[in-house]
């Protein structure tokens, strides 16, 4: 049998295809961390001046986690009711798993240092973020 151009062309891509056609990727589902994104973001504490004084903050805004290792808020922040200010921040995050698996609903991260836990609804539509040993919580809600 005599192949002409377009017979090789034609072999040769159905053979790639099949070589290729495996997933690869079955688990990649599982290396993709669940607080990769955009976030909306509301929350309120109540803190201490160094004077002794009893202050109520409250905070809306947008925190975006990002796949490398950084993160950015962009925060509304008003203290006592008073007239909110803006606050913008970098910080750098990190999964403290041993073994990535973002099929779990509870994960736990370095953020600027301090530790954290996420507790993520089934979906990982919305999660708290506790600072640990803290009373401190942020309720986030996927963009």
């Amino acid at each position: 049998m005599k192949l002409n151009f377009f017979s090789i062309i034609l072999i040769f891509v159905l053979s790639f295809t099949i070589a290729c056609s495996k997933d690869d990727n079955s688990n990649s589902n599982n290396q993709v961390d669940p607080i990769i994104g955009s976030w909306q973001s509301s929350f309120t504490l109540t803190d201490e001046t160094e004077d002794g004084e009893v202050v109520n903050i409250s905070a809306d805004g947008t925190i975006i986690v990002n796949a490398d290792g950084t993160g950015s808020r962009n925060l509304l922040i008003a203290t006592d009711g008073g007239v909110p200010q803006e606050s913008n921040e970098t910080f750098e995050w990190e999964n403290l798993s041993s073994t990535l698996n973002s099929s779990e609903t509870t994960q736990n991260y370095s953020i600027n240092g301090d530790a954290f836990t996420a507790i993520f609804t089934s979906n990982f539509s919305s999660l708290v973020l506790s600072e640990d040993n803290e009373d401190f919580q942020i309720s986030m809600t996927r963009n």
